[in-house]
């Protein structure tokens, strides 16, 4: 059951990530594959890092999908917080206050 959820998680995740960068594509699947990439370094560096210097025999493929999930959550943190920048500033021009209608 874990393995499953592990390869969900290497097909899902980097996708996820991608999407919220770029639309199209050819920008998707190149982007999704560098972050795989970059994410399985980093998995596997920090696995061996935990391995030599804390004797912590963690697994390899788990620690690639937390760090997919970190890079994906700090993402989207950044990517909210610009979200609301961004609608504040479109509220706020001309120092009036756009207001929606309520139906």
């Amino acid at each position: 059951v874990v393995g499953v959820f592990l390869f969900l998680a290497f097909l899902v995740i980097p996708t996820f990530i991608a999407r919220q960068w770029t639309g199209r594509l050819k920008p998707l699947l190149a982007l999704s594959c560098i972050i795989s990439i970059a994410s399985a370094f980093c998995g596997v560096a920090l696995s061996r890092h935990l391995l030599s210097y804390w004797d912590l025999p963690l697994s390899s493929a788990a620690l690639v999908v937390v760090s997919m999930f970190l890079l994906a959550l700090v993402l989207y943190v950044f990517q909210v917080g610009k979200t609301m920048v961004i609608n504040r500033k479109k509220r706020y021009s001309k120092g009036r206050v756009l207001t929606s209608k309520v139906s």
